[in-house]
């Protein structure tokens, strides 16, 4: 993810500057949205990304920052690899536990737009995968036409304003191929947008049981985790006989 955007970034700004200038404009850029951007420190916090009704701040971040996606990737990915009483995690019979309020990822502000990060996994997390493509794919995209219309007379070419007005409009191929490309061109950033604040899966978390066949679902569930390879028969008599009452079930043994 880091190198997709920082190369991409890379195609596009010696297209922007002047060629002496190439080294200086790439570093300072990679380094300062680098930094300032990322979410780690302000201006721009994680807090900052995810809260409500500041979509403009998590869209510019996610677009100008190319370390954006990578630390966010490798410090929820280590946090989701700790136990449950980490307040990370979270197991699927912790019921009642509003994760979206006193859950650390909460508090720390982190992968807030991914429920399924309090579902303890040691295999990486890999939210920010798919914006991080759209968002370097459409940066080269960008650089792609900017190389064709810069330097024209360089490559033997007419400049692209004698090509535009050199027909009538209804004739000029020209225009609507660039009209085409820049309406191609948004619809690539608009995707990367709302890839970039786009909500998704689930807390895994089993519901408040409302009868008595969810209760023996979840007692199964725990005692399933708890003593994996256990089978129902296995069971002491009085955890298969349950009582419902004030809508929360129990035993009655």
């Amino acid at each position: 993810m880091l190198m997709w955007i920082t190369v991409s970034w890379a195609l596009l700004i010696p297209l922007l500057v002047p060629a002496n200038n190439t080294v200086l404009a790439v570093g300072f850029f990679m380094a300062f949205c680098g930094l300032l951007f990322s979410g780690g420190i302000d201006p721009v916090t994680y807090k900052g990304i995810y809260t409500e009704g500041n979509s403009p701040t998590a869209v510019f971040s996610g677009l100008v920052s190319v370390t954006r996606y990578f630390i966010e990737g490798l410090t929820v990915a280590e946090q989701r690899c700790l136990p449950a009483q980490s307040g990370f995690t979270v197991e699927p019979t912790s019921i009642n536990f509003p994760v979206d309020l006193v859950g650390s990822f909460h508090l720390v502000g982190l992968a807030q737009n991914d429920s399924s990060v309090v579902r303890f996994s040691c295999h990486g997390w890999y939210w920010g995968v798919l914006p991080a493509f759209m968002v370097g794919l459409s940066l080269r995209v960008l650089a792609a036409g900017v190389l064709h219309v810069s330097d024209r007379s360089k490559q033997a070419k007419k400049s692209l304003w004698f090509d535009l007005v050199r027909r009538p409009l209804s004739k000029n191929k020209t225009i609507w191929i660039v009209a085409g490309f820049i309406v191609f061109v948004l619809a690539l950033f608009v995707l990367s947008a709302f890839l970039i604040l786009h909500s998704m899966g689930s807390t895994g978390q089993m519901e408040q049981p409302q009868n008595v066949n969810e209760a023996k679902q979840l007692i199964g569930v725990t005692i399933h985790q708890a003593f994996p390879g256990i089978q129902p028969s296995d069971l002491p008599p009085g955890l298969s006989t349950l009582t419902v009452s004030n809508g929360t079930a129990g035993t009655t043994n």
